[in-house]
């Protein structure tokens, strides 16, 4: 699992909704009490991107799935959902169909080749700026994936990323 990523403006991408900026410093960077909980990215059947978040307990908040400059680490809104309401502990997002129990502040239509994504959520209904771990993955990277299997960790923090069974994802969310 990864830690807390580094600081970036999150907000740069125009939106002034003090929530979304929130999320995106969240999830790049260290901020309030030290994460609990999973993010994973699998596949469905048809190999659409589908992403696990456990709460460990936690209500899970925004969602996002940020693209990642290798080179600069910046990062950049790629996707943004919002559970409706404030999630249980354990959600499950179709990336690109989330259905109704999710509210689509950015719809995603696709992924590009060669571009890295990062994908977390925030804990809780209040804002605290708890977060998930974040999971790190590439187009390619799904590809290899079959249904049932979980991508976690991130490539720019040296976590190492690792393609397990999604019980054992499950099993080892909350286990630090």
């Amino acid at each position: 699992m990864t830690g807390p990523g580094r600081l970036r403006d999150a907000a740069a991408r125009g939106r002034a909704l003090a929530a979304t900026s929130l999320l995106g410093a969240c999830l790049v960077a260290a901020c309030g009490p030290a994460e609990r909980g999973a993010a994973g990215i699998t596949v469905d059947g048809a190999g659409r991107p589908v992403v696990l978040l456990i709460g460990c307990g936690s209500p899970l908040g925004r969602t996002a799935l940020l693209t990642v400059d290798p080179a600069s680490q910046q990062r950049s809104f790629a996707g943004e959902w919002t559970p409706a309401p404030v999630g249980p502990s354990d959600l499950t997002l179709d990336v690109y169909a989330p259905g109704s129990s999710w509210r689509v502040e950015q719809p995603v239509t696709g992924l590009q080749e060669g571009t890295l994504y990062e994908v977390g959520a925030l804990l809780g209904a209040t804002g605290d700026g708890r977060q998930t771990t974040d999971a790190q993955f590439t187009a390619a990277d799904l590809r290899a994936l079959r249904p049932g299997q979980v991508l976690t960790g991130a490539k720019d923090t040296g976590t190492p990323q690792k393609a397990v069974p999604e019980a054992s994802f499950r099993a080892a969310a909350c286990q630090s």
